[in-house]
């Protein structure tokens, strides 16, 4: 998942970064850092938080996670 990945799903998930921060249990900073990260894929931790709030089923839309 890119950083572009990350700000398509939030539109069409229809989240704010800070509704992202607190699905995701972390600070809206953090949130914000994601997004506008300049790398190619997001930090390692930015995909874990995700794809457990995704397990736990806190998505109505899911995010397409690439981990390969």
């Amino acid at each position: 998942m890119t950083p572009h990945d990350l700000r398509i799903f939030l539109v069409k998930a229809k989240l704010t970064q800070a509704q992202l921060a607190t699905i995701c249990n972390v600070d809206v900073r953090t949130v914000r850092r994601w997004v506008d990260t300049k790398k190619d894929e997001l930090p390692q931790d930015a995909i874990d938080k995700i794809e457990l709030a995704e397990y736990r089923g806190r998505f109505k839309t899911s995010p397409k996670i690439n981990l390969g």
